[in-house]
Formats: C-alpha cells, sequence, structure tokens
C-alpha cells in the first residue's frame, strides 16, 4: 500500500495537468494560388483554363497547401488591375499576383500540344523571397480528354514531388462516320460512332457498310491510355444498269463529237460540237448567219459544269419599192452552264450569260428623174449604228459519239 500510493498520486497529477492543458493546435497549411497556364501551339485559351482549373482541384487533392478558389482570385485580380488578368509565365509577373492575393506561394506554367502528344510545364515560387523552389515536366500522348484527366493530376503530384497516380489501361477510338447512318461493326459488334472504349495492345477490325456504297474496313492497334480517331467516308457506287448492257458506264474518251439541236448562241438551231479533253469548239447555223463558241467543261466526260465564249453574225436584206434595208447583226458574250450527259450518251445543256450586240442599217432609197428623153437613177446611203448588251442563252439537246 505504501508503494502504491506514491503512484496514484503521481498519475492523478499528469491527468490533471493534461485536462488542464489546452490542446496544442495543429500547424497551418501554407496558402498557395495557382494562375491559368499560358496556352501554347495546338491549345486554345478556353481549354487551357478548363485545364488548370482541374490541375488546381488536383493540386488542393493532394492536401500539402491551402489554394485560394480560382473565381476568388480573379475578382481579386481584376480589382487590383491587374495586367496579366490571371495568367502568366514568368517568375516575376507570378511573384506580384501573390503579393496581391496575399498567398505565400505561387504555381504558373504553360500547356501546348505537338501532334498527339501534349506536355506540361509547371513552377512553383514562393512570393515573399522571389525563388522559384519547385518545377515538373509532364507528357502524355492522346487527346483533350486525357490530358484533363490523367496529365493534370500527375503533374500537381510531380509538381510536390509525390509519386503520380497509375496511368490509365484503357484505350480509345474517337470515330467519324460519313454517312453517319451507315451500319458500323466493330469485332462483329455493331456500334456507334464517337468515343469508344478498346483493349489496348490488340488488333481491332472496324467495319462500315451502307446499301450504295462501297464497303470499308480496315486494322487498328491502339497503346494504353491512348485515344486515335478514325474518319470513316464511304464512297457511292457508280451508278450501273444490270439490265441493259448499253447503259454501262463507258470509258472516258479524248475526243467527243456531239451533234445538237435547240436554241443556243454557240450552236444555233442545230449545229455540232467538237470536244478534245476539256476544250470544246462548237458551229451552228441560225436564220440569217451562222454561230459559233469554244468553252472549257470543268470534267472531261460525264456532266459537267462548263464556261466559254460564244457570238453570232445576222445579215438580213429587206426591200419595200424603192427602199432597200441591209441589217447587219454582231454578237460576242460570255456564256457559262451545265452539261448534263446521261450514261448512254444522251445530252442536255443548259446555259445563260451576257454578250455585247452591234446592230448597223443601211438605208439605201433609188429615185428616177426624167431629163430629157432619157431617164436619170440617183441612189441615197444613210447608215445607222447601235449598241446594246443583251443576255445569251443556251437550251440544247444531243448525242455524244
Amino acid at each position: 500500500m505504501t508503494r502504491t500510493l506514491p503512484i496514484l498520486v503521481a498519475t492523478a497529477c499528469l491527468l490533471a495537468l493534461s485536462i488542464s492543458t489546452p490542446r496544442a493546435q495543429q500547424p497551418e497549411k501554407p496558402t498557395c494560388a495557382v494562375l491559368t497556364f499560358d496556352a501554347r501551339a495546338g491549345v486554345s485559351t478556353p481549354e487551357a483554363q478548363m485545364l488548370s482549373d482541374r490541375f488546381a482541384t488536383e493540386f488542393d487533392r493532394l492536401g500539402r497547401y491551402t489554394i485560394v478558389a480560382r473565381s476568388r482570385m480573379r475578382e481579386v485580380l481584376e480589382e487590383q488591375q491587374f495586367q496579366a488578368t490571371d495568367h502568366c509565365s514568368a517568375a516575376a509577373c507570378a511573384v506580384e499576383a501573390g503579393q496581391l492575393l496575399g498567398v505565400r506561394y505561387m504555381v504558373y506554367g504553360t500547356i501546348g500540344q505537338l501532334g498527339q502528344l501534349y506536355s506540361i510545364n509547371s513552377f512553383m515560387v514562393d512570393v515573399e523571397t522571389g525563388a522559384q523552389i519547385r518545377s515538373a515536366t509532364s507528357d502524355l500522348r492522346g487527346g483533350i480528354e486525357e490530358a484533363l484527366t490523367e496529365l493534370m493530376a500527375r503533374n500537381a503530384s510531380e509538381l510536390l514531388g509525390l509519386k503520380p497516380p497509375a496511368a490509365s489501361t484503357q484505350a480509345y477510338f474517337n470515330i467519324l462516320l460519313t454517312p453517319n447512318h451507315a451500319r458500323l461493326i466493330l469485332n462483329n459488334r455493331e456500334i456507334r460512332p464517337g468515343l469508344v472504349p478498346v483493349e489496348p495492345n490488340r488488333n481491332h477490325t472496324i467495319a462500315a457498310t451502307l446499301s450504295g456504297y462501297h464497303p470499308y474496313s480496315l486494322q487498328r492497334r491502339v497503346t494504353p491510355g491512348v485515344t486515335e480517331s478514325i474518319d470513316i467516308r464511304l464512297s457511292r457506287h457508280e451508278k450501273e444498269s444490270t439490265t441493259r448492257r448499253e447503259e454501262r458506264p463507258r470509258k472516258m474518251r479524248t475526243v467527243y463529237v456531239s451533234p445538237r439541236i435547240g436554241g443556243s448562241m454557240a450552236t444555233g438551231l442545230a449545229g455540232l460540237e467538237i470536244q478534245y479533253k476539256h476544250f470544246a469548239l462548237s458551229a451552228g447555223a441560225i436564220p440569217h448567219g451562222p454561230a459559233g463558241g469554244v468553252r472549257w467543261y470543268f470534267r472531261q466526260d460525264r456532266s459537267s459544269w462548263f464556261l466559254g465564249v460564244c457570238g453570232l453574225h445576222l445579215e438580213r436584206d429587206d426591200s419595200y419599192g424603192r427602199w432597200t434595208d441591209v441589217e447587219t447583226e454582231t454578237m460576242v458574250g460570255l456564256i457559262a452552264g451545265y452539261r448534263w450527259r446521261s450514261l448512254r450518251g444522251w445530252e442536255f445543256t443548259l446555259g445563260s450569260g451576257i454578250g455585247a450586240l452591234e446592230r448597223e442599217i443601211r438605208y439605201t432609197r433609188t429615185t428616177r428623174r426624167r431629163f430629157g428623153r432619157r431617164w436619170i437613177w440617183t441612189y441615197h446611203e444613210e447608215t445607222d449604228t447601235e449598241s446594246e448588251v443583251i443576255p445569251t442563252f443556251e437550251l440544247a439537246f444531243g448525242y455524244a459519239f
């Protein structure tokens, strides 16, 4: 009993001392703010702001610093009329922003893209001393999705010297399909276009089919953590009849000869066009004169747009007793339009344009006067000339040999 009494007294004293003494407060975490990273080649300003917001979230999640909310940071910097607003890529600029915010540390950096590789450089600076105390550089091959979900967390951990989170082993195909209602098959499984998760490091077969289009098929292998974009564009079948052999597409020729009828300022009411590759020469006849022209077809065969020059020359002779009128018209103009040509060679041409018309009218008057026993004939001639701008047109049918 005598031995245990001193021990009980000492224990009671220590217990009373621990109750009366206030619990020691935990040390407060230093304050820090994250500026918007500067956008370099391949990264837009909105993307840089989004990635910087994600970096600040991942940096705060590590629990080493008290992070100033980015919305609050923008308000303070705008009130202080900070020239760089909320982003900069120099230590002096970051120190100035940190002094305005009243924090101990500032984080700034740059982010850019080269091909499918995203690269981020981040720096931490001590606002009081202006010294750079930490830096980190991280790279990731993939799309903007992987940069947001993986690269920001990895760089935040590396900036603090921590072990970065394990890289994602998932891979993706970002498939674009034209037409988008075609049937899309991945490894014998029908899927929809868009972002599709796939197993990395193995061959994947992608196929697309649609009635009236050529089938499409390819194989792709993708590495872990990468999103590969695949743009699939189906091409149409050439129109071909299985019932009429003559309607099958003909081989492209160099020379075409096309008789035509209709109304045209290049071939008249009836004419002929000879085409050599893209260049064509036409000639025809209309009442009181010839017509002709040259033109250029943008496609050598089949249907095509065209651009050309046309012209005509008319001459009419009218007599009214002692009056004789000779009217001459000459027109040169431009014409553009479209020539539709079927698989069998039938053609329909429609075009319009503008031309300059020169009209000349010669009036000749014959008079007779008697002089003694003889009659004397006299001739009086007048010429009237006028010019005007008129529309040109073409509406013709033909067949190409």
